[in-house]
C-alpha cells in the first residue's frame, strides 16, 4: 500500500466518536493532491499544508477552513522558500511581502479548466 505524504493526522481524541481516520483521509489526500497539481502547474512545489475539517448536520466530513498563504508552505522548484516560514526565519519583511505577492501572481495566472 502506497503511504501518504498529505495525512499524517492521529485520531487520538481529535475526531468525533463516530468519525474515523477512514473517512476523513481520503479527502485529505484528495485536497492535497489537488493542490500539488495545481502548484506544480504554476512551478511551485507545495511542501506541505494544514487544513481543518468538519461534520456537517448529516454526519458528512468537511472541509471546514479557508486555503491561503498562511495554509501551505510553499517553495518555487529551485528552492526559494515562499510562505509564513519566511517570517518565522526574522526575514525582513519587505522579503515576505515580495514573497506573498509573486505567489498571488503565480495563482493568478491559472485558468479555469473548461469541461
Amino acid at each position: 500500500a502506497k503511504e501518504s505524504t498529505f495525512c499524517t493526522v492521529e485520531a487520538k481524541q481529535i475526531l468525533p466518536s463516530e468519525i474515523t481516520i477512514e473517512a476523513i483521509k481520503p479527502i485529505a489526500e484528495k485536497l492535497g493532491y489537488v493542490l500539488r497539481d495545481i502548484f506544480r502547474s504554476i512551478d511551485l512545489d507545495l511542501i506541505d499544508l494544514k487544513f481543518e475539517m468538519g461534520v456537517d448536520a448529516n454526519g458528512e466530513v468537511l472541509i471546514a477552513d479557508v486555503l491561503d498563504n498562511d495554509s501551505w508552505r510553499l517553495r518555487t522548484l529551485d528552492g526559494r522558500e515562499l510562505s509564513k516560514e519566511l517570517f518565522r526565519q526574522n526575514a525582513a519583511m519587505e522579503t515576505v511581502q515580495e514573497a506573498y505577492e509573486f505567489v498571488v501572481t503565480k495563482l493568478r495566472s491559472i485558468r479555469p479548466v473548461k469541461k
